[in-house]
């Protein structure tokens, strides 16, 4: 090992120096310089070494698996309702609603959750192109807003 009480300035930084350095892995990138004559040693120790590596300990842990309609799914049955201090927040599964939703946000005026002040609907894959719904309950206006691609080019929508 190397002493470091000064710093990185006295480090060596050859990783192939065992003096300097310990091995993690049993093989190393670095060539080592080898004597003519036990050139056939060491190709007997490589072999040696790659038994040594495939012997490694079985895991204990059972492999996970997911199948790809729970992976869809994104959460347990679809759905996932997140409750904070005056909002709740609502998740899907793409298609998992017949609109399209994937998400809404409701925003209250009040800890008590009684008082709607605005719904924000998220929407995703849908023939008519929208991605937002957001309904200001207090107020009575609507928005809803588009992405690019549809027919008439209606970016979004405005009731007052």
């Amino acid at each position: 090992m190397q002493d470091c009480r000064n710093g990185c300035k006295d480090i060596t930084f050859d990783l192939g120096d065992p003096l300097c350095w310990e091995f993690m892995l049993l093989s190393t990138a670095k060539p080592v310089l080898l004597i003519p004559n036990m050139k056939e040693e060491d190709e007997e120790d490589e072999g040696d070494q790659d038994q040594v590596m495939s012997q490694v300990p079985v895991s204990w842990v059972l492999p996970i698996v997911v199948t790809p309609e729970a992976f869809e799914m994104r959460c347990p049955e679809g759905m996932k309702l997140l409750q904070y201090k005056k909002a709740r927040l609502e998740k899907w599964a793409p298609y998992l609603q017949d609109d399209g939703r994937v998400s809404r946000l409701t925003l209250y005026q009040d800890t008590a959750s009684t008082i709607e002040l605005e719904v924000q609907d998220l929407f995703e894959n849908r023939k008519d192109k929208l991605d937002m719904r957001q309904v200001k309950r207090l107020a009575g206006d609507s928005s809803e807003y588009f992405s690019p691609g549809r027919k008439d080019a209606l970016k979004g929508n405005m009731r007052l």
